[in-house]
């Protein structure tokens, strides 16, 4: 909630905030106690309790200097910052004393109020659930409490995303210094975002932001605390992400259907979330809307679910809150209507969902609060697009049909050319519009020309040829054709077999649709044809050469 200042008020959402890295402190005697039990070492833990006064190269200590108070204290440890033997500056961290057997004690008694319920009440759909939860929140607390797994996870994040997100950065692990309790990262040197005037809060929700996006649509391994204590604007401008104890990993099929809902609630086809909240394991795949009702709701789920997100049911929803920002750009709407709809229907909120919601409202708290236009879903458009059409899954391929195919009077169409013109993208910018066509044309040609474009392709060959020749010759889509000449036509940059087999298979994919059409519609054919001449022409003589992109880097 600290994050949220849109939501609880900037005044309360700043108290609130002291308490992600200001929590009540525990003795120095306890930490420096933990970290000597932690290493089996008699000796001291740091040669001084003074940076400017540490003396590098002595092996009597385990550090040659630790600060003599914490710099942050949250919940499950507390951090010092210290200077390592060699001279270089560190972070470490320190568990809280008792914390396992708080821990389990906190659940035993959970355990107990759950199945005196269940004694008096009898076993429901809803206690079945609440055990589940209870069930998983324990393992992940638990996990949480090694921080030795914390360390695998800051190593794994780097080796997946740091070649992609250059500009976030994340501590390097000190292995000599950390064990299950003691965890000791190199120094990261910069502001949290409380501390940030509004552009610079904003040029640290657009580092993070896509790199989120990333990791939710790409690997699916996600770092799920981004609270305004494990963030930091760091000196040179680059984003400084720690705290790696809480990660969600998110299976092909989650991938895939919350890249379908994504793409869904831009068009604001609010029904169609329904299968793609099935594949989220949000709704049991086996139950009707009949059985997804509790007692005494009539309303089935799609239109309930419609109605909260549009604000049809005449209730006071957040679609305009009151600080008049538009509340269905943001992620926060969904996460908070799915939580008032779970008392009137049977659904459950997996945990990896309810932890990548939370990710992406601190952001949208923290952007909202410096930009009133941030649109977060356009953010995360172009890395869910691309998610959408790579399917690796059955139910992904059929949510991909689902998506992107509409039936019109004149058959079934491809819904890609709507997005082209910019009607499926809502927002106020009116930049928005032509970035997101940019960005699906360029992800459309990239993903035809690679062997993950297997599936589209197989959508584009079972069109009706008429049907696909009128969307390529309609205005909206000029920037396709002229770069689906340049894939074609070009020479690859880059040669491999897949992409040279995808781009012959692209050729003749092209070549069927225009065999078929010439039969009925020869002057479609023709219209075609120099429209492709034309953009050719403009491309390699008009077009100056700085403007155009490289077919392998769209």
């Amino acid at each position: 909630m600290a994050t949220r200042s849109d939501l609880v008020s900037q005044e309360l959402g700043k108290e609130l905030g002291v308490l992600q890295d200001s929590m009540g402190r525990f003795p120095d005697d306890i930490a420096l106690k933990t970290i000597q039990e932690a290493f089996g070492f008699n000796g001291p833990v740091a040669a001084s309790r003074n940076l400017e006064l540490a003396h590098p190269g002595t092996d009597q200590a385990l550090f040659a200097a630790l600060t003599p108070e914490p710099v942050a204290a949250a919940s499950l440890a507390q951090v010092y910052r210290g200077k390592l033997l060699d001279g270089r500056e560190v972070a470490v961290k320190v568990q809280r004393p008792g914390l396992a057997e708080q821990v389990g004690l906190d659940f035993y008694v959970l355990r107990q109020i759950l199945a005196m319920v269940n004694a008096l009440l009898g076993v429901t759909r809803s206690s079945e659930i609440a055990q589940s939860v209870l069930a998983e929140v324990a393992d992940g607390l638990f996990a949480e409490l090694d921080f030795t797994m914390e360390a695998q996870h800051i190593e794994k994040f780097r080796d997946l995303y740091g070649h992609s997100c250059p500009d976030v950065v994340v501590p390097e692990v000190i292995w000599s210094r950390t064990k299950v309790k003691v965890l000791t990262t190199s120094w990261l040197q910069g502001r949290k975002p409380r501390e940030l005037t509004a552009k610079e809060k904003l040029r640290l929700v657009n580092l993070a932001a896509p790199c989120l996006s990333l990791q939710l649509m790409d690997a699916g391994f996600v770092h799920c605390d981004p609270h305004e204590g494990n963030m930091m604007l760091l000196d040179d401008g680059r984003l400084g992400l720690i705290d790696f104890g809480l990660v969600a990993q998110m299976t092909d099929i989650h991938q895939e259907s919350m890249a379908s809902a994504i793409l869904s609630l831009l068009a604001e086809d609010y029904r169609a979330l329904v299968p793609c909240f099935r594949g989220m394991g949000i709704l049991n795949s086996d139950r009707d809307d009949a059985e997804l009702m509790r007692p005494g709701e009539t309303q089935p789920f799609a239109e309930a679910l419609e109605e909260a997100l549009t604000g049809g049911d005449g209730k006071d929803r957040i679609v305009q809150d009151s600080m008049g920002l538009d509340r269905r750009r943001a992620f926060g709407q969904l996460y908070e209507e799915l939580s008032s709809l779970a008392f009137r229907y049977y659904f459950t909120l997996p945990s990896y969902y309810i932890l990548v919601m939370r990710s992406f409202v601190t952001l949208e708290g923290i952007a909202f609060a410096a930009d009133p236009d941030f649109n977060m879903y356009t953010t995360s458009s172009p890395y869910a697009f691309r998610r959408l059409l790579t399917p690796r899954t059955h139910d992904g391929k059929q949510l991909l049909k689902q998506t992107i195919l509409e039936e019109a009077p004149s058959g079934r169409r491809l819904r890609l050319f709507s997005l082209l013109r910019g009607s499926l993208i809502s927002g106020k910018r009116r930049s928005e519009s032509k970035d997101s066509a940019s960005m699906a044309t360029s992800t459309i040609i990239d993903v035809l020309l690679t062997g993950d474009g297997r599936e589209l392709r197989k959508i584009l060959a079972s069109l009706d040829s008429i049907v696909l020749l009128e969307d390529l010759t309609s205005a909206a889509s000029a920037t396709l054709r002229r770069r689906a000449v340049e894939a074609v036509l070009s020479p690859l940059r880059r040669p491999t077999p897949t992409r040279r087999r995808a781009r012959r298979l692209l050729r003749g994919l092209m070549l069927q649709h225009l065999r078929r059409a010439a039969r009925r519609r020869p002057f479609l054919v023709a219209k075609l044809g120099l429209q492709l001449a034309l953009g050719t022409f403009f491309s390699r003589f008009v077009q100056k050469p700085e403007e155009i992109m490289p077919v392998d880097s769209f």
